[in-house]
């Protein structure tokens, strides 16, 4: 949940809308990439990075947003230098 928090701000500045409205893009996203009985705790680093170079950039990409490419790898970014956030998640 912290990753997704984290994620959501950095996206909600990207594309101008509230964070919770980003929070539950991404939601929505790993959700399509990784499947919906699949418990938000239990993903990893790898869950998240595909989830956001996959179905969060399809999700953009249908919500007419630009500079996708930027914002994705702005994401995989903040992903790796604050990985331990998903690995707090499991405890």
């Amino acid at each position: 949940m912290e990753m997704i928090k984290y994620l959501s701000i950095i996206l909600a500045e990207e594309i101008k809308l509230s964070p919770s409205a980003s929070s539950g893009l991404i939601r929505l996203a790993i959700k399509d990439e990784i499947g919906p009985f699949t418990p938000l705790h239990h993903l990893n680093l790898s869950d998240y990075k595909t989830s956001c170079e996959n179905a969060l950039r399809r999700r953009l990409s249908k919500l007419g947003v630009v500079n996708i490419d930027q914002i994705i790898k702005r994401l995989m970014i903040e992903l790796i230098k604050n990985q331990s956030l998903a690995t707090m998640e499991k405890f």
